[in-house]
């Protein structure tokens, strides 16, 4: 098996890791579990919560939300 640097070492490198599956695979199983992602997700709003929480919007503040939540409500609260 080929070995791969650690992703979180402090050399600042970033490595790609190794994608075992085809793109028509991924979307298959997002396709599957789209349906219930609210639900999975939910063990991620404390998380959230706190984040946004440790950025101390003030009125008029802007945020850039890369990546998302999956239904973007990140901010909307």
């Amino acid at each position: 098996m080929e070995e791969y640097p650690n992703p979180s070492s402090c050399s600042g490198e970033y490595v790609p890791l190794p994608v075992n599956r085809t793109k028509e695979d991924a979307i298959r199983l997002y396709d599957r579990i789209s349906v219930i992602y609210d639900y999975l997700a939910l063990s991620e709003v404390k998380y959230l919560e706190r984040g946004v929480k440790l950025l101390n919007l003030q009125d008029g503040d802007m945020v850039l939300e890369i990546g998302g939540y999956g239904t973007h409500a990140t901010f909307n609260s």
